[in-house]
């Protein structure tokens, strides 16, 4: 629950509706009991049929497409990947609406990062954002990719 209020409920509100497998953290009375406390519904997908939460399988399985793509040229830094992978799908237009999730969530799109070729006295500095640029080139790919 602190995860939850902590990740979601702090950056986007209480949800009025919450799509959830049946795993056992929110089949519990805890759970049931703030639910109801702070008017939030949450929805059981039938069990063993992971299908009825359609969208979360889709985004997790191109997701993990994109991860498989790039561990596959890099597999012992994968989870340095995931960040940019993530920034990646949530910032690529759906078919079905339109728009971006980014988009629809907060009403504009985001501001991207963009390679300056200016002298910094601070190598770290640019050796991380070379090192971020890089890998969101890379999800770029890895999303063309896992959509195909």
């Amino acid at each position: 629950a602190r995860l939850f209020f902590d990740n979601v409920v702090r950056l986007h509100g209480v949800p009025k509706n919450v799509v959830s497998d049946r795993g056992s953290q929110f089949r519990s009375k805890f759970w049931e009991a703030l639910c109801k406390l702070v008017g939030m519904r949450v929805n059981l997908s039938t069990a063993y049929h992971p299908q009825s939460d359609g969208q979360t399988e889709r985004t997790n399985r191109t997701l993990g497409d994109m991860l498989r793509n790039f561990a596959g040229r890099t597999p012992l830094v994968w989870d340095t990947f995931l960040t940019a992978a993530e920034f990646a799908l949530n910032n690529a237009v759906n078919r079905s609406t339109g728009q971006s999730p980014f988009f629809l969530n907060y009403g504009f799109h985001p501001a991207l990062p963009v390679w300056r070729e200016l002298e910094v006295n601070v190598p770290a500095a640019k050796t991380f954002a070379k090192s971020f640029l890089s890998r969101m080139t890379d999800a770029k790919s890895c999303l063309d990719a896992a959509q195909q």
